[in-house]
């Protein structure tokens, strides 16, 4: 369906306030996506806003049901959601997605208040020994990518097993010792 021409002018309006945010994807024309937090940590949250047919005389759809989300408790995601739907509520009759993503960074740590409370309790809990991973990828550390020619040089210098021979960093005794030349003990 096509975008009614207030639909439309909040489409341009968010493209450019965004142009260049990593944070901010538009998924369609209706469908709008924003990253809270920094990337990577455990208070982070992706919110998603749909726009129904009606909208902005309606509010839209919230959703925090991404897989980024998935380090969330489902009680924690239904507190937040609560907040966000009252600023929604408020603001019915008015473009409103810019502010509902400005209203989740501003309130960013009342939002995640009970995630924070839950992995610090999950942390402390001694009956139970969990690893809190703070990172939102399943706990794998993301790894930095070498290009072919790094790989190459790297395999290089390594043996079948991946490991560096012995000495690759000693210094060549006799070089350094004709460079300075030797002390007389005289």
């Amino acid at each position: 369906m096509a975008l009614s021409e207030e639909q439309q002018l909040e489409v341009e309006a968010l493209c450019s306030i965004y142009e260049g945010d990593p944070s901010y994807k538009q998924i369609d024309q209706r469908t709008h996506q924003y990253l809270v937090g920094t990337e990577g940590e455990s208070g982070s949250f992706l919110l998603e806003v749909s726009w129904p047919v009606d909208y902005p005389e309606c509010p839209p759809t919230l959703s925090l049901d991404s897989f980024y989300n998935k380090h969330m408790s489902s009680s924690v995601k239904t507190a937040a959601l609560n907040l966000l739907r009252q600023q929604s509520e408020a603001a019915v009759g008015m473009a409103m997605t810019y502010d509902l993503f400005d209203f989740a960074k501003e309130n960013h740590l009342q939002l995640i208040n009970g995630h924070s409370a839950e992995a610090t309790s999950q942390r402390t809990s001694p009956a139970i020994p969990t690893k809190v991973s703070h990172n939102v990828f399943g706990g794998m550390e993301k790894r930095e990518q070498l290009t072919k020619a790094q790989k190459r040089r790297l395999a290089d210098r390594t043996d079948h097993k991946g490991e560096l021979p012995r000495g690759w960093n000693w210094i060549d005794i006799v070089k350094q010792l004709s460079r300075t030349g030797c002390k007389d003990e005289s």
